[in-house]
C-alpha cells in the first residue's frame, strides 16, 4: 500500500509540472474495492475522477485526479 501511495504522489507531482495543456480525457467513475461492507458496494453518488490517456506505446494509463485539482485539470484538457 505504501508503494501505491508513493506512485500516486509521484504521478500527481508529474501532473503539476506538466505544461498548461494535458492530453487525454477526464472520466467520472465509481471504483469497487471488493472490501466487505464498503461504501462502494452500495448504490452511492460518491464518484472519483481520473485522467485517461495513452502513453508512447499506445497503452492506456489512468491517473487519479484529486477533487481539489479537478477544475484545473478540466481547463488543461480543454486547452
Amino acid at each position: 500500500m505504501k508503494q501505491m501511495n508513493k506512485e500516486k504522489a509521484k504521478l500527481e507531482r508529474m501532473l503539476l509540472r506538466a505544461t498548461d495543456c494535458t492530453r487525454g480525457s477526464i472520466n467520472s467513475v465509481c471504483a469497487n474495492c471488493k472490501r466487505a461492507e464498503c461504501v462502494c458496494l452500495s448504490c452511492t453518488r460518491m464518484r472519483i475522477h481520473r485522467l485517461t490517456y495513452k502513453d508512447s506505446n499506445q497503452k492506456p494509463k489512468f491517473v487519479y485526479i484529486p477533487r481539489e485539482k479537478l477544475g484545473e485539470m478540466k481547463r488543461r484538457v480543454k486547452n
